[in-house]
C-alpha cells in the first residue's frame, strides 16, 4: 500500500482512534494506547474488537465517563511511556487522593503500586524531617 513508513503508520493510528469523553475534559488516543495495561479500558476496546460494534475502519469509538477526567492525562502520558512520578509527587495531596480514586475505578494497577510506592516515600520523608527537627533542637539545647 504506501511506501512511506511514517505515513503508514499515520494511516493505521487514525484508524484506531478512540476519543474519551469525561464530564470536564476530552481526549483523543488509539485503540493500543488503551490496551497496553490490564483493566477496565483494555477490557471495554476488547469487547468492542470481538462485538465488531463501532469498531470499522472509519469510525472512532467514544466512551463517555461519567466523572471528573482532570488528571486522566497523567494516565494517557504512563500508557504512552512517560515516566510520571515526579508529576505524581508534584501534585497537591487532595489530587493525588484523587488520581487514586481513578486507578481504582479504571483497574490500573501501575498506579496501585505507585500510590504504595508514593505513602512509603513520603512517610520516609516525614520521618527524616521529625529526626532532623529532634537532632536540632538537641544541638540547640547544648549550646
Amino acid at each position: 500500500p504506501f511506501t512511506d513508513p511514517k505515513l503508514s503508520q499515520f494511516i493505521e493510528e487514525s484508524k484506531e482512534r478512540v476519543k474519551l469523553v469525561f464530564n470536564n475534559a476530552r481526549f483523543m488516543t488509539s485503540k493500543s494506547t488503551l490496551k497496553k495495561q490490564v483493566g477496565l479500558l483494555s477490557r471495554i476496546v476488547n469487547y468492542y474488537e470481538a462485538q465488531g460494534g463501532g469498531m470499522d475502519k472509519q469510525t472512532v469509538l467514544e466512551l463517555f465517563f461519567n466523572k471528573d477526567g482532570t488528571r486522566f492525562q497523567l494516565i494517557l502520558d504512563h500508557l504512552n511511556g512517560r515516566n510520571i512520578i515526579s508529576d505524581v509527587m508534584d501534585m497537591s495531596e487532595k489530587d493525588r487522593e484523587m488520581l487514586w480514586d481513578d486507578a481504582h475505578y479504571f483497574e490500573l494497577q501501575f498506579l496501585q503500586l505507585l500510590k504504595v510506592n508514593v505513602i512509603a516515600q513520603e512517610k520516609q520523608a516525614r520521618e527524616q524531617r521529625a529526626s532532623t527537627s529532634i537532632g536540632s533542637s538537641n544541638w540547640l539545647q547544648q549550646v
